[in-house]
């Protein structure tokens, strides 16, 4: 028990389960995802990609087609745009979702996954750059040099580029963590979707009864969607032992952070987490209507 104590204090997995503390002195829960389900996530995605670059590479020869009559070589223009499609939806189709979807990409989504930091933290740009470019290295490069589709090749070229590619993304089968190379270098895990089973109780519960505490737009501009998703956690999770203790923390350090002077009861502790949740939430989808998006409480951006 030691040990696994250690582990998740130092924030490595325990039997597929990530455990993580925040800032705010809160044990967030993150269930790894199966390998099986990343295996079937990239085969649904790299079948998004053929289908895309297939459509995209037929509207490109229609339009050649169009300016073939101007006098423009056929021939080259046809192999320009099969490189630009191929390198494209080779290495953007993953990162440009990632980015813009959250840590999702199709596949993803279908299974139910995303991607976050390692650290259970927001995702850093750089970080889902050297994730999405080591794929070239573990998984693209090699199959393409084998094949070849760039170069010349051979029997023993090809060996040598499926053992490369192989024996790369064999890693994830050895990391306690379930992560790939990629996800190594750029500090991400793969991770279950949650279920918002709590979500839409609280925002019920808010429109039945109402609440005890309200809350300034200032205030509600100190956090973002990350300590929103935590706190979300931690009033789902109905059966942990110091509950009232982590109730009484968490309602300390969002006091302390929002300016608010008055101290609140402990019988109220409960009272005051959802009616700040409800109106954290409403307050952030607001915003999300204006195109600004708040990730974390560092995130000090209102670009969407």
């Amino acid at each position: 028990m030691t040990f696994d104590l250690q582990r998740i204090r130092e924030g490595r997995s325990v039997h597929g389960v990530r455990r993580v503390m925040t800032p705010e002195g809160v044990e967030v829960e993150f269930v790894l995802a199966d390998r099986a389900q990343r295996l079937v996530a990239v085969i649904i995605d790299l079948t998004v990609q053929v289908l895309a670059s297939l459509a995209l590479f037929l509207l490109i020869l229609f339009v050649s087609g169009l300016l073939f009559g101007e006098g423009i070589n056929g021939t080259e223009f046809f192999s320009v745009a099969l490189g630009l499609v191929s390198f494209f939806f080779q290495f953007f189709y993953f990162l440009t979702l990632e980015v813009m979807w959250q840590g999702k990409t199709v596949g993803k989504h279908v299974m139910g996954l995303r991607v976050i930091g390692a650290n259970g933290q927001p995702l850093a740009l750089s970080g889902l750059v050297a994730r999405n470019f080591m794929r070239q290295v573990e998984l693209f490069l090699p199959l393409v040099a084998g094949t070849g589709l760039v170069g010349p090749t051979s029997a023993l070229t090809s060996l040598v580029s499926l053992a490369w590619a192989f024996g790369l993304s064999a890693y994830i089968c050895f990391d306690a963590d379930r992560r790939r190379l990629g996800d190594l270098l750029g500090g991400t895990i793969v991770v279950q979707q949650a279920k918002p089973v709590l979500l839409p109780d609280v925002v019920m519960q808010a429109q039945i009864t109402e609440p005890r505490f309200r809350f300034t737009q200032d205030q509600l501009d100190t956090y973002g969607r990350f300590e929103l998703q935590v706190l979300e956690g931690l009033l789902r999770d109905q059966h942990r032992p110091d509950q009232e203790d982590v109730f009484r923390r968490v309602v300390e350090r969002i006091s302390l952070k929002i300016g608010l002077d008055s101290s609140i009861s402990p019988e109220f502790h409960r009272d005051f987490l959802n009616d700040f949740y409800a109106a954290q939430r409403q307050h952030l989808e607001r915003e999300a209507l204006y195109g600004k998006r708040k990730d974390s409480k560092s995130d000090d951006s209102d670009d969407p």
